[in-house]
């Protein structure tokens, strides 16, 4: 059978490797499986080609396996067996619809427009717990398509809650996020890897929590000679960027030496600011292409995101630095107790980084992260190099993409 993964605005962010790690799992299968997307020209954007022009979020690491034109996007999808859109959320084609400017209809999402064009059934996937009905405007209008099955997946329970809260009963599939380890056999840790640096990885926002780790470090509450990296692209508006406020309240809020890369402030330039009496360093590092090989460069990666924005279910970087054997520090909201790692107190919503520094409650939250992480960095190499094997054959049995492709053809079979 052959498969489409609708991704209407590739943007840098745990639905584009889903894609990938989904498709390896269809592919696993013995099914055809796309990835597919429309463009008014039908060529693909420079940004996904080019690598001089990735910047901000809205990039590719390699181009949609078909690019079509948005007046063909009909006879396209017709050749499918079944559509999987990648989120019931895309914001970037909803806000244009909202001031009557959308391409197809002016009035209606492009992405809603190019599903009504097909009769192959369709589903969709939720991955965040945050699916207010304010973020969603359209969604009435996507679930009357006609070729829509009725049985959406979600990766996380508590997004399903909430959606049954806004949109009513529909039959849901619960499903983990698909993952297929790239490193096929369970690695050696090396003998120097608890001298490595402390790392976080995604997407860079307040609500991800890089400037709670990046604040954990200035506030000298990790071990001396222990560096901080901040991995992840950040969005790119006419606002400073996220990260530029984080090296801002190290430098001068925080008083840490520091330099910036040239360049304007709203752009999500690299930094490094240096922790005072200590070789150490806090560093943003800019995005990455490859999770993996991020991950592999630190000792342990921490996940900070805010339970407000999503809990229930592991993120793609944390599977990624699980892939690459390393140690984990995580919220509690964010965690599969499955896995083994160290895990503090969930956030409902991280405040901003002036506030993050300075607020007793918020501060007292830091001082419980850097213990974690010291206690983790503690910890024997054995510990770690048990803990590696444990937590990739759980990856292993729980995150297998073809189990996760088998769902989302039990979701499209009534309708194929």
């Amino acid at each position: 059978m052959r498969f489409a993964i609708y991704e209407p605005e590739p943007v840098v962010c745990g639905p584009m490797v889903w894609a990938s790690h989904l498709q390896t799992g269809f592919r696993r299968l013995g099914h055809d499986c796309d990835v597919v997307t429309f463009t008014r020209s039908g060529k693909a954007r420079v940004a996904w080609t080019d690598p001089s022009r990735r910047e901000g979020l809205h990039w590719r690491h390699v181009p949609p396996d078909v690019t079509a034109r948005y007046r063909d996007a009909g006879e396209v999808l017709d050749g499918y067996d079944g559509v999987i859109l990648n989120d019931a959320r895309t914001v970037f084609q909803d806000r244009p619809a909202l001031r009557g400017e959308a391409y197809l209809d002016p009035y209606l999402p492009d992405y809603v427009s190019v599903l009504g064009k097909t009769t192959t059934p369709f589903t969709f996937a939720l991955h965040g717990n945050g699916y207010p009905p304010k973020e969603l405007p359209f969604i009435e209008r996507l679930l009357e398509l006609r070729n829509f099955t009725g049985a959406p997946v979600t990766h996380s329970p508590l997004a399903r809650l909430a959606a049954e809260t806004s949109w009513g009963h529909l039959d849901w599939v619960t499903v983990p996020l698909p993952y297929d380890l790239r490193w096929k056999a369970d690695s050696i840790l090396p003998e120097d890897v608890q001298r490595r640096p402390v790392g976080i990885t995604g997407r860079y926002s307040t609500t991800k929590g890089h400037h709670a780790l990046a604040a954990v470090a200035g506030r000298g509450l990790l071990p001396e000679g222990v560096d901080v990296f901040l991995h992840g692209d950040a969005v790119v508006t006419r606002a400073p960027s996220p990260t530029l406020l984080t090296f801002e309240q190290l430098t001068q809020g925080l008083g840490l030496d520091g330099f910036r890369n040239p360049g304007s402030p709203t752009k999500p330039l690299r930094w490094t600011a240096h922790l005072p009496g200590d070789a150490a360093a806090v560093k943003y590092l800019g995005g990455y292409r490859d999770g993996l090989v991020v991950a592999a460069g630190l000792s342990l990666h921490v996940d900070l995101t805010a339970a407000g924005y999503s809990a229930g279910a592991m993120e793609f970087s944390q599977l990624e630095a699980i892939d690459a054997g390393r140690f984990q520090v995580s919220v509690e909201s964010m965690w599969d107790p499955r896995f083994h790692g160290v895990t503090v107190p969930p956030v409902v919503v991280w405040p901003s980084d002036v506030v993050t520094t300075v607020d007793p409650a918020t501060v007292s939250r830091l001082e419980l992260i850097g213990a974690a992480v010291r206690g983790a960095l503690e910890l024997p190499l054995a510990t770690w190099r048990e803990s590696a094997s444990h937590n990739r054959q759980i990856i292993r049995t729980v995150h297998a993409p073809d189990t996760i492709a088998s769902a989302y053809v039990g979701a499209l079979s009534a309708k194929i």
